[in-house]
């Protein structure tokens, strides 16, 4: 007869799996990010190779995650070498190139745990059109869930009632938002 095994050792190897497949998709630049993120000291970033910032992120990978951090790393980084430092060198997704104009790069998708602002949230829009734009304006008019789901079903036959809830959701989320960043 074999043995089983017990539930919080199988969760346990799941977790471990989890980590190092998560580990592995991360290229360099991605890797630095995470373990700044994570609290790494900027001074080891500079120090450390590969094995070492994954065998630190692998022990730190549970850390709260700070995307202030990869800004106070740029800055930190500035002060540490003479020549200004290229926009690819830095660190923070939303960086300036070299004219002064605001670049913004897309969220990496690889980096979890990253969480919107309010701006980000209150300004999504969905394609024009959609049966989520639809749930989208409806939910901004003030309706209820259950007139807003008759309503998209009635011109959207092809739309399920469970995505429709999924948008609601969001949608109420954009609203309140907005309405925070408008009394702030």
């Amino acid at each position: 007869m074999s043995r089983r095994k017990r539930k919080n050792q199988t969760e346990d190897i799941r977790v471990e799996d989890y980590k190092s497949g998560y580990m592995s998709r991360l290229k360099l630049k991605d890797l630095k990010r995470a373990c700044i993120m994570r609290g790494m000291p900027f001074s080891r970033i500079v120090r450390y190779g590969v094995h070492e910032m994954q065998s630190w992120l692998y022990k730190n990978f549970d850390n709260k995650i700070n995307p202030v951090l990869l800004d106070e790393y740029d800055e930190w980084f500035q002060d540490q070498v003479e020549d200004p430092v290229h926009v690819l060198l830095k660190m923070a997704y939303y960086t300036e190139d070299e004219n002064g104009n605001v670049k913004r790069e897309r969220r990496n998708t690889f980096m979890m745990g990253v969480e919107k602002t309010k701006a980000e949230i209150a300004a999504f829009k969905p394609k024009r059109g959609s049966m989520k734009e639809l749930t989208f304006e409806l939910i901004r008019a003030g309706k209820p869930t259950k007139e807003v789901i008759k309503e998209v079903m009635d011109q959207f036959q092809t739309a399920n009632e469970g995505s429709i809830k999924s948008w609601a959701s969001k949608a109420r989320k954009s609203v309140k938002a907005q309405k925070e960043l408008d009394n702030e």
